[in-house]
């Protein structure tokens, strides 16, 4: 299952802005994104929501990918990036069929690798109980670690033929951190090549042969030093229950509530008023302080007379 730059690409423009329903690859706030579809013919449609954030569906598909990370261009093994990491937040919804995955994507070259990282998946858990290498603990989960070969397949180098990879977590999630250079590591000592050099990084969501419907609220990419990332804030903000692909992709950066015009006064300003009330006070009390003295004066002078 995987899709390939060997394919003719064309967008279809949907009604939405930034809304695609053909295949497609490009750039867009310095990520990588791409819609692929074995089929092209299929109901396919992928929102670009910013700050590599997006929404995706499919219907009824033979096999599709949607994905947005970045390409980075086959220069350098995972070993010579040092930490490479995606942070994310995403709900995850299969309407038909059971093969829809969650996942971190990607290839390498110099040997050529197609390589998952599953986060969430259908009633069919991939690929499909053959290969079993070993189990790992990372990210703070059990995954469970699986190879096929993939003969004279669409790959990143036309067709091929490419031995897939495979972390699948036994408890599903759909928000956190992948170390993608720790389940690398893992996976050397398992025995398999990854000595190949990176050639994409992305986060994605594929469906095969069912429906469905996916959303990336957050999503954060760190390879080596560098760091592309969106502005909502997965730690001060929990992503919604509601399962639907329409929740919005980002907070708003000045989410401060306003402040009351009841209480805008500052405690100088208060302390003021409270000061002008006391003068008057005062100013009363010594008016009446001189009358009883006139009045006192008035007194003996009328008994002296």
């Amino acid at each position: 299952m995987c899709a390939a730059a060997v394919c003719a690409f064309s967008a279809v423009a949907a009604a939405a802005p930034n809304t695609y329903t053909g295949n497609i690859m490009g750039k867009f706030d310095d990520f990588d994104f791409e819609l692929w579809s074995q089929r092209e013919t299929d109901d396919v449609s992928m929102t670009l929501t910013g700050g590599g954030t997006f929404e995706c569906r499919w219907e009824n598909v033979y096999n599709a990918l949607f994905r947005m990370g970045k390409k980075l261009g086959s220069v350098a093994s995972y070993a010579e990036y040092g930490d490479v990491t995606v942070e994310y937040s995403a709900e995850h919804n299969i309407t038909k069929g059971d093969v829809s995955y969650l996942c971190v994507y990607g290839w390498t070259q110099n040997p050529l690798r197609e390589f998952y990282i599953v986060e969430s998946y259908g009633n069919y858990k991939p690929p499909g109980g053959k290969g079993f290498k070993g189990t790992i603990v990372a990210d703070g989960g059990v995954y469970d670690v699986y190879t096929d070969t993939r003969t004279q397949q669409p790959s990143i180098e036309g067709t091929r033929t490419f031995e897939q990879y495979f972390s699948v977590r036994r408890d599903k999630r759909a928000f956190g951190t992948i170390t993608v250079s720790d389940h690398f590591k893992a996976w050397e000592a398992l025995g398999l090549d990854m000595s190949g050099a990176i050639y994409e990084v992305a986060l994605c969501v594929e469906g095969f042969g069912g429906s469905g419907n996916a959303a990336v609220l957050y999503h954060s990419l760190t390879a080596g030093d560098d760091v592309y990332y969106s502005p909502y804030n997965p730690s001060t903000e929990e992503p919604s229950a509601s399962g639907g692909a329409s929740a919005p992709a980002s907070r708003p950066q000045n989410s401060a509530p306003a402040q009351s015009a009841h209480n805008s006064k500052t405690p100088s300003q208060n302390s003021g008023a409270s000061s002008g009330d006391g003068y008057l006070t005062s100013l009363l009390a010594g008016l009446a302080l001189l009358a009883a003295l006139v009045g006192v004066l008035v007194f003996f002078s009328k008994r002296q007379k």
